[in-house]
């Protein structure tokens, strides 16, 4: 049970109060910083910060660049927020809700995103997904390395999208 627990806010000035679901807000700007998890086993883990999903989505839009990579058809995008745990570890959010969808044809194949929304403090990168043309899943196109980038410009090939977008917290293990 965690009501009622305080602990020094993410400038190491601000208090934040956590809720008894675990979810800790800054008590100065009523901003959701993120929710106490358990990494590791047993006696062996230790609790961390995971960022909460995006609340927002990105805008999408035809780059209006001509030809291009992006295989033609209906795409729409999420975003999810990426916070390092140490060096070879982080933890990632769930998906953001969906963008709009685009459509792209043979005469427009590169995707503009605007909009991207940025994380609480502590989020060191975001990760953008994408459905394959016509499709419902989500899977990894890009991963921006910062918390300030807010436009992508999309021109990848759907055979070369990767993992699946996550449905709830994710924890990258390189043990």
């Amino acid at each position: 049970q965690f009501d009622n627990q305080w602990i020094l806010g993410t400038s190491g000035a601000t208090p934040a109060r956590i809720d008894d679901t675990g979810t800790f807000t800054d008590t100065e700007t009523g901003a959701k910083i993120g929710r106490w998890v358990w990494l590791g086993y047993g006696e062996e883990g230790r609790l961390v910060v995971c960022p909460p999903s995006p609340s927002s989505a990105c805008t999408a839009a035809l780059a209006g660049l001509g030809a291009g990579n992006v295989n033609n058809g209906t795409h729409s995008y999420k975003i999810t927020f990426v916070r390092s745990v140490s060096d070879t570890e982080s933890i990632e959010s769930g998906g953001s809700p969906a963008s709009n969808v685009v459509t792209t044809t043979g005469g427009d194949g590169q995707v503009a995103l605007t909009a991207i929304p940025t994380g609480a403090s502590g989020t060191t990168s975001r990760k953008i997904y994408r459905t394959a043309a016509g499709g419902a899943t989500y899977k990894l196109l890009a991963t921006i390395s910062d918390n300030t980038t807010t436009v992508y410009a999309d021109n990848l090939a759907d055979a070369s999208l990767g993992a699946t977008v996550p449905t709830g917290i994710t924890h990258d293990d390189p043990s």
